[in-house]
């Protein structure tokens, strides 16, 4: 999961990873610090956006 560390969404997200690792999902939490919720919207505006689009690329290659 990307999560932006001002999400309103960020506890129940971090309570559905968990869920999904005890359930033997395989995944991971990537918390981008600064950020609020939808921040993914805003490439050109963040300079974390492109590293979030490198990172979630690469995890789909590996995948």
């Amino acid at each position: 999961m990307i999560e932006a560390e001002f999400d309103y969404c960020l506890p129940s997200n971090a309570y559905l990873n968990q869920v999904l690792q005890n359930k033997g999902v395989k995944g991971s939490q990537i918390l981008y610090l600064g950020l609020a919720h939808g921040f993914y919207d805003r490439l050109g505006y963040f300079k974390q956006i492109p590293d979030c689009i490198e990172t979630m690329a690469n995890i789909i290659k590996q995948n």
